[in-house]
């Protein structure tokens, strides 16, 4: 299997050290993008710029992966998550607002979104694939290819914290 080197960014408005492993929005949401395997990916950060800390994550092609989030606070949250930029439950273009179709996570929660959901029992899943073969060029619209975002929203207001995992190579569903 090739080896895709993906870059993964993280920006957030919340401060912070994250409680776990993974980009975190300081104490308070966690992502993780775990490949099928189980295993962890390699990951190798690099200096932070304009708020977004940058971290390089290494996958196989072919690979399916997925998106963890993790709720540390004591009330829901609604998230937006989008991969190659658009939204996984409708498949629009997502801009991660709060009036897009969201998912919400309970109250120290962990939710575990495996693919772009076609239907009420219907997930196709994600994998790590290379630019000509990513939802994005499917669509047309390289401009967020190979980045996983998520923006949640507290349940109380609209507050909004982002979080960006970006890739050289690109994320894609079978």
């Amino acid at each position: 299997m090739k080896q895709v080197l993906a870059s993964v960014v993280f920006a957030g408005f919340l401060l912070g050290a994250g409680p776990a492993p993974g980009a975190s929005m300081g104490d308070f949401i966690q992502v993780e993008v775990r490949p099928g395997a189980g295993r962890s990916l390699p990951l190798y950060p690099t200096s932070a710029t304009h708020g977004k800390k940058k971290i390089y994550a290494e996958a196989l092609k072919g690979e399916e992966y997925t998106v963890v989030i993790r709720n540390f606070l004591p009330r829901r949250v609604r998230l937006v998550v989008a991969v190659d930029g658009r939204n996984i439950i409708s498949g629009q273009k997502s801009w991660l607002r709060n009036n897009e179709r969201m998912y919400i996570l309970g109250p120290y929660e962990t939710g575990e979104y495996r693919g772009w959901r076609t239907g009420s029992d219907r997930v196709n899943r994600f994998y790590f694939t290379d630019a000509a073969d990513s939802y994005a060029a499917a669509f047309g619209d390289s401009s967020a290819m190979g980045v996983i975002a998520v923006a949640a929203y507290s349940e109380i207001g609209n507050s909004k914290s982002e979080i960006e995992i970006s890739g050289r190579g690109a994320w894609s569903f079978l």
